[in-house]
């Protein structure tokens, strides 16, 4: 890449890295365990070595080291492997390739139904205009008179989904209901830690949280600037603000300490179901606008769920049995039985970004997410049909079916090895391998699915 990085003493390459705006995939959050931020060091004799099962001797010599745990002394030269982003959370159009855009573009033509408000809608905001001045009403709020405001302009409001992962803003017109312009993130936040547990450690001190606060209400921002440019709005046009999200976001959002929400009696700090001013969340918005935060139900049930739950059709009916499933980092499930209404969540997280997963990763550009076989071939799908370059939660189980399917893993989950190929086709079973005494199966130039070896 040809960065030069001016390290601090004592610190890791992999915080370097990130202090230059080059996020390695780490989800361990720097512990050493994951095993995915690895580099090639050139000169590999003169730095420390950092022992990790999914480190080979071979690679080892070669001078592959885990970032998180390289804390070198003099100048050094590193190679980056692993999968990393460079000065860039965003996700874009651009970095999805042609065909996968082109075919969402024409599902998009076919099926998208003309947008209408529902009936009896009406918005919780309005603009009065009384001896030259104009005043914002609220529901249920006394009205405050707006000192930014132009007679011509369209009142505009803010749906805003803040994720362990990822952060999604929707512009929205106040007058028709209508959405105007979306554009997402990765949350900014995930160089902290890639779950929710992590976030809290991360933000239980004063510097912590005002980093963490800070780089997601910057990212926010970042965010609301292009909703506003591509529907050529003004960010002083936007007056009123719903945020969803888990508990633990919407606290660091709102610069409220969560080291609660990590031990007994996991106290919720916010409080929910009603508004804030906008400068509260950091927002670039009128000066005059509200902020509303859905019902939270628990620390680790958020108002992202509760939002959820209340546009899932008859979820509240006592005679219905309805399951509601939210499946992201922090994972939520609500369920309706007949009438009895019960929440749950998990760190799903680890699951679907591969944790402990050689190969494994996050569902971004290049990661495995489909895997098909009639038996007798196999084919693999990757995320934008791009060169695989890691496997993703979904094509972990797509291709464990797969194996599974094909004799290559059997009931027991032990996998096939080289010289185990009866009944295998000709280029399937020059797909297996050894790997470090682990039987594996070759997927695509450095990425391959392992089986775990027990040392009892």
């Amino acid at each position: 890449m040809g960065e030069s990085i001016e390290m601090r003493r004592g610190e890791s390459v992999r915080d370097a890295l990130y202090r230059a705006g080059i996020e390695l995939d780490s989800p361990c959050n720097g512990q050493g365990i994951c095993g995915k931020c690895q580099v090639r060091v050139e000169n590999p004799e003169l730095f420390q070595k950092t022992p990790h099962p999914d480190i080979s001797p071979e690679q080892e010599a070669a001078g592959v080291r885990l970032a998180c745990q390289l804390t070198p002394r003099k100048d050094i030269t590193v190679h980056l492997l692993s999968a990393y982003t460079q000065n860039a959370y965003r996700i874009l159009e651009g970095q999805r390739y042609p065909d996968d855009r082109e075919a969402e573009e024409g599902r998009r033509n076919l099926t998208a139904p003309e947008r209408k408000s529902p009936e009896g809608w009406r918005p919780a905001v309005r603009v009065t205009e009384a001896g030259g001045r104009f005043w914002l009403y609220y529901d249920g709020l006394e009205p405050r008179q707006l000192i930014v405001w132009h007679k011509n302009w369209p009142p505009r409001g803010l749906a805003i989904d803040i994720g362990t992962t990822t952060l999604v803003v929707t512009l929205i017109s106040l007058d028709t209901c209508q959405e105007l312009s979306t554009a997402s993130s990765m949350n900014p936040q995930g160089q902290y830690g890639h779950d929710v547990v992590r976030r809290i450690q991360g933000g239980s001190t004063p510097e912590g949280l005002e980093k963490l606060s800070g780089c997601v209400r910057a990212g926010l921002n970042e965010l609301i600037d292009e909703v506003c440019r591509d529907s050529q709005t003004r960010n002083d046009q936007i007056l009123d603000v719903v945020i969803g999200g888990n508990t633990t976001m919407l606290q660091l959002a709102a610069g409220i300490d969560p080291e609660p929400l990590g031990r007994v009696p996991f106290t919720v700090g916010i409080e929910s179901g009603l508004t804030y001013p906008s400068s509260r969340f950091g927002l670039s918005v009128n000066p005059a606008a509200r902020v509303y935060i859905p019902p939270v139900v628990h620390a680790y049930i958020g108002a992202d769920i509760s939002a959820g739950l209340l546009v899932c059709q008859g979820f509240f009916e006592s005679d219905q049995s309805v399951l509601f499933v939210d499946v992201g980092t922090n994972g939520e499930m609500g369920l309706n039985a007949g009438g009895k209404c019960l929440m749950t969540s998990t760190a799903a997280g680890p699951a679907f970004e591969g944790m402990n997963i050689s190969s494994g990763g996050r569902a971004q550009i290049g990661s495995l997410e489909r895997v098909y076989t009639n038996g007798l071939e196999i084919i693999f799908k990757s995320i934008g049909n791009a060169p695989i370059k890691s496997i993703c939660g979904s094509g972990i189980i797509d291709i464990t079916a797969a194996l599974l399917k094909m004799g290559i893993i059997d009931g027991s989950g032990r996998m096939r090895r080289p010289g185990e190929t009866d009944g295998l086709p000709a280029d399937v079973a020059a797909r297996l391998c050894e790997i470090n005494g682990r039987a594996a199966f070759h997927i695509e130039d450095e990425v391959y699915f392992t089986q775990e070896v027990l040392y009892l």
